[in-house]
């Protein structure tokens, strides 16, 4: 342990005569993660590429991460094989940088060593660039001083220097024992999706956990994620809504038809009469109100956990509905699309641990082959599913039954099939089909497209022919 603390103490004194970076302690760490990848994972979860000052070795990096990302084995082959993809025509230079890392590896149990030398200088360095840029700013008298201070908090809080802890046995019991008791006591309430019948057999949406909704195209997926967010709103929780799926006004016609009851067509078409202009200020008035924030420019599931993130630091975000789930890119690449979709289904698990808040994900579904009825779609439907039926907490699917006779129609609401539609309502039928923390099964609701309402099925059949 002395020699250790020596070690890092000795680089870092070495480190900051040369723009605070250590060529040593990068190739090492390098080093150990090729000669050793499989005992050096959690190392691998610790860094990101520009931990690493030198770019020879965040192209290595790069590529490790690449191998891993693609479920390869890590070693000199499948690096020089990512590397050829990364860097066309340098790899043979950067593989000799590799093993010119494994040359100045003394012992691959000096990980950790090696690795708290390259954290702690790219931490310093990213602090040095946060002040440089802050003393920049604060010599501007035209620059705000609020904005400028508010920006130094959330970067400062952005700079990761926590550490991993290990926890006991008894702090576990304790924390799910506090827990309860707050539940009970109605202290600490779940998310839930404002449809009645299917909070009692889903209990809500709990922090740390996925939750996956699927359909295929046109049932109303997004219109359930819409309903959510306003749920969740409409109780004070923070929600945010990454959407790749619709633009800012379609979003905001669906959300005035949903809070004025007005119908989605006439809003579309600008079919409004002076009258409607009133209702319609009023529901705008109750929609601003209401804690929800969008994200319709992010691309990469990497920009969207730094502004998760951010938010996170601010106390900002309670849940978050990404819309949908296959249209999220990565900056990794790969080679086919079900890697890139199970790399980003696992990237927001990761958000909802991490942040400890629900991650509702919409996804697509495949097409029902054939031509035929389609049916309530299956594990195995996910479209490009890649690993998002592993990752998730809960899959829900949403299927809408062809005619009373399909096998997911409730058999008590059969005899009035016909009248809901032809009252205006779509019959949905929502699949539970996974539940980490509970029960499966399926639930029956009504969809009016019109409003952008769903509804619990009330089973007084005079109140359903009303």
């Amino acid at each position: 342990m002395a020699e250790q603390s020596e070690y890092i103490s000795m680089e870092l004194h070495k480190a900051a005569a040369t723009s605070f970076a250590s060529d040593e302690a990068e190739k090492s760490l390098l080093g150990c993660i090729v000669m050793n990848f499989k005992d050096c994972v959690g190392q691998i979860n610790e860094l990101v590429e520009d931990d690493f000052y030198y770019d020879n070795h965040r192209i290595i990096f790069r590529a490790i991460k690449q191998a891993r990302a693609e479920q390869l084995e890590v070693d000199l082959i499948t690096i020089d094989q990512m590397l050829e993809k990364i860097a066309p025509g340098e790899a043979n230079r950067y593989v000799g940088d590799i093993i010119d890392c494994t040359r100045t590896v003394a012992f691959t149990w000096n990980v950790d060593s090696y690795l708290a030398v390259v954290k702690s200088l790219s931490t310093r360095r990213k602090a040095l660039a946060m002040m440089a840029q802050v003393q920049q700013q604060l010599s501007d008298p035209t620059q705000d001083i609020n904005g400028i201070m508010d920006k130094l908090r959330t970067e400062a809080g952005d700079i990761n220097i926590g550490k991993h802890s290990w926890v006991t046995m008894s702090d576990v019991m304790l924390a799910t024992f506090d827990h309860l008791e707050q539940r009970v006591k109605g202290e600490t309430v779940s998310i839930t999706t404002g449809i009645r019948n299917v909070d009692a057999v889903i209990g809500g949406f709990f922090g740390g956990e996925l939750t996956v909704i699927g359909a295929r195209p046109a049932v109303g997926k997004s219109v359930f994620g819409m309903n959510v967010a306003l749920a969740a709103a409409e109780k004070g929780f923070k929600v945010g809504i990454c959407s790749r799926e619709m633009t800012d006004i379609q979003f905001g016609q669906r959300i005035l038809s949903y809070e004025t009851y007005m119908d989605g067509m006439k809003i579309r078409k600008a079919d409004i009469t002076d009258e409607d202009w009133v209702t319609l200020a009023e529901g705008l008035g109750e929609a601003a109100r209401l804690p929800v924030e969008f994200l319709f420019t992010v691309r990469t599931v990497e920009d969207l956990r730094a502004e998760v993130q951010r938010k996170a630091n601010r106390g900002e975000i309670d849940i978050l509905i990404v819309d949908y789930l296959q249209l999220m890119s990565t900056a990794q690449r790969f080679k086919e699309d079900r890697l890139r979709v199970g790399y980003i289904s696992k990237a927001l698990k990761d958000i909802a641990v991490d942040f400890n808040i629900p991650v509702i994900a919409l996804a697509q579904v495949k097409r029902y082959a054939g031509g035929a009825r389609a049916k309530m779609p299956t594990l195995e439907d996910l479209k490009d599913s890649g690993s998002i039926e592993q990752d998730a907490d809960g899959v829900i699917f949403l299927h809408n039954p062809y005619d009373e006779e399909d096998e997911y129609v409730d058999p008590r609401d059969r005899p009035y099939f016909r009248n809901f539609a032809e009252n205006g309502f779509t019959y949905l039928c929502l699949g539970i089909a996974k539940q980490r923390q509970g029960s499966t099964g399926k639930v029956c609701v009504l969809f009016d497209k019109r409003t952008m309402h769903y509804y619990a099925i009330e089973r007084n059949r005079e109140e359903q022919q009303q």
